[in-house]
């Protein structure tokens, strides 16, 4: 397949561009800017083949009881009560055995 002129600029073009990205001295903003247009001439070498566009992602739109359903029984917080919080727990106040009385 044999591919028109403009077609091959974009290549080289993206190539140019991927070799300036992964050079050590390009600052971010400067990546930035490159991966933006490569991300462009992408989009133009997709329209000259006679590819349609990417189409955006869209996030199913889910009512908050099929959320709720969708959760995990883990996640759930239990609460604690008022005499929980207050009263110290009895098994980690006690006293552990001396080493002398266990042997």
């Amino acid at each position: 397949m044999s591919y028109p002129p403009a077609y091959k600029d974009a290549l080289q073009m993206q190539d140019v561009a991927v070799h300036d990205a992964l050079n050590p001295e390009t600052t971010p903003t400067a990546r930035a800017t490159i991966i933006r247009a490569w991300e462009a001439l992408e989009r133009l070498k997709r329209e000259m083949r006679g590819i349609p566009p990417l189409k955006a992602i869209d996030s199913p739109k889910w009512p908050k009881r099929a959320r709720a359903r969708l959760l995990p029984e883990s996640s759930a917080i239990e609460i604690e009560s008022k005499e929980s919080l207050t009263e110290p727990d009895r098994d980690r106040t006690a006293r552990p055995a001396s080493p002398q009385s266990a042997g």
